[in-house]
C-alpha cells in the first residue's frame, strides 16, 4: 500500500475517489472548512445532548462558542455526527451515547 498526495487543478468526482479510493486530506482548505462548519453543527448538539468529553468528535475553543473537530476525527465520522444531528436534534436522556453512534454501520 502506498501513501502519498495528489494535486489536481479540478476537483475530482466522487465516483473518481470512489474508483480509486482517493480520500482528500483534511489539511485540504475546502475540507477543512467544511469540517469546521459541520463541527458548528455537531459542537452544539454534543453540548445540548450532554455528550461525555471522551465521547466528542468537537472541542469548543476557549473564550467562544466556537467547535473545532478533533485532530483524530475523520471527515467521515464528522459527516455522520452532522447528518445525525440534523436527523435527531436530541435524544433520550434515557439513552447512552454509543461510540458506535459515530461509526459507519
Amino acid at each position: 500500500m502506498a501513501y502519498g498526495e495528489l494535486s489536481y487543478l479540478m476537483p475530482l468526482t466522487a465516483k473518481e475517489m470512489d474508483d480509486y479510493e482517493l480520500r482528500p486530506s483534511r489539511d485540504n482548505v475546502d475540507i477543512r472548512e467544511r469540517m469546521n462548519t459541520q463541527a458548528q453543527a455537531v459542537g452544539a448538539w454534543e453540548v445540548r445532548n450532554g455528550v461525555a468529553e471522551d465521547k466528542r468528535l468537537t472541542v469548543q475553543k476557549p473564550g467562544g462558542q466556537e467547535y473545532l473537530p478533533k485532530p483524530i476525527v475523520t471527515m467521515e465520522q464528522l459527516q455522520r455526527a452532522f447528518d445525525q444531528s440534523l436527523r435527531f436534534p436530541t435524544f433520550s436522556r434515557n439513552r447512552k451515547l454509543q461510540k458506535t453512534d459515530y461509526e459507519a454501520r
